[in-house]
């Protein structure tokens, strides 16, 4: 038995085969406008019980115009992280809630029409075993830790089980954030989700509660049904994130539900400080480092310097990163990283890389 301890640190760069990336987010976003734009809405209303004044042709009317929006701003900096950055440090609240509502839905239906990076697909059949009872069996001896809000990896896992709900799939998986009271055991395999997910909600009282998907849609041809359902699921989610930008400020204001659950590392919340915390603990013990995909951005430094200082039995690091990033990775990792440490680059990104000392 393999008694080394992996920790697999991904960035964008470990979704990019089907997620946009910095240099084409803006492009895509405006190719996503035209989508929810010309899409032919074939039911114009919601059940009465959802209490939705709004049509979802009025609805998407507006929504359309927002994403343009986000596109012309992501267009206008280097980022979308670093215009999310600028109205974090101008106090304009409900821009930053607006943006992470329409990233979210923009990487969700992404993930729903374009599937999964077929590198995931590769690597967890790879890891995964099966148990005498037929079960599928993690290695307790991986950690992930992503700075990726997307869920590329949990429907990747989904292709693998017979049970695709999201719920059975993110507690096979251990993935930090987590319902209240869920068991938590940092000895076993986990994903810990730095920067948030999407797909979920803050409630009130301070609770991380994930809205249910259905993972078996992902990698099938997606129906006209299918994304009439999409299509207004997402509609009626932002119709409620408008409702409640409209009532934030006021005096009797309730404290907010922060919909959708990105979270960027400059920020706090007590959910997501347990999800760094226990990314701490879970991965002190670390032996090989992974990097796939990951470039060490500015805004990340802080935490990612805690996160590589708090592993104390680091032996050996494998970056994987194009031929034309690699350089930078390695300086950037040398700079944040206070000890001498054997580092191997890997240039092939074909697939996840996986060590021989597995």
């Amino acid at each position: 038995m393999n008694y080394k301890q992996f920790t697999y640190l991904i960035g964008a760069g470990a979704s990019a085969e089907t997620l946009p990336v910095i240099t084409n987010f803006a492009q895509e976003l405006y190719i996503f406008a035209d989508f929810v734009n010309n899409f032919a809405i074939s039911e114009n209303s919601y059940h009465h019980t959802l209490g939705v004044n709004s049509t979802p042709s009025e609805i998407r009317t507006r929504f359309v115009k927002e994403i343009r929006w986000l596109a012309d701003e992501c267009d206008n900096h280097s980022s979308v992280d670093t215009f999310a950055r600028k109205l974090f440090l101008a106090n304009r609240l409900k821009e930053l809630i607006k943006l992470k509502a329409i990233v979210s839905e923009f990487l969700l239906i992404q993930q729903f029409l374009k599937g999964i990076d077929k590198r995931y697909d590769a690597f967890f059949a790879t890891i995964l075993n099966k148990s005498d009872s037929n079960g599928l069996i993690l290695p307790n001896n991986i950690k992930i830790v992503s700075w990726n809000y997307d869920k590329q990896i949990e429907f990747s896992m989904a292709q693998f089980s017979n049970n695709y709900e999201s719920d059975y799939i993110e507690n096979f998986l251990k993935v930090y954030p987590r319902r209240e009271k869920a068991e938590i055991d940092l000895n076993r395999f986990c994903v810990f989700k730095m920067n948030g997910t999407i797909g979920g909600t803050i409630k009130n009282e301070g609770n991380y509660e994930p809205i249910n998907m259905d993972y078996s849609l992902v990698g099938k041809s997606v129906t006209n049904e299918m994304k009439q359902n999409i299509v207004k699921n997402i509609l009626f989610r932002f119709y409620t994130i408008e409702n409640r930008i409209k009532r934030l400020g006021y005096h009797n204001d309730e404290p907010f539900d922060n919909y959708p659950t990105i979270l960027y590392s400059w920020e706090e919340d007590s959910v997501f400080e347990s999800v760094r915390n226990n990314a701490l603990k879970a991965t002190k013990d670390t032996n090989i480092l992974v990097i796939i995909g990951y470039s060490f951005p500015t805004f990340n430094r802080t935490i990612d310097k805690k996160l590589l200082n708090n592993m104390g039995r680091l032996g050996k690091v494998f970056i994987q990163s194009p031929e034309s990033s690699i350089k930078g990775v390695m300086q950037r990792f040398n700079s944040l990283y206070g000890y001498d440490v054997e580092i191997e680059s890997i240039t092939n990104v074909e697939e996840f890389y996986i060590p021989f000392e597995y």
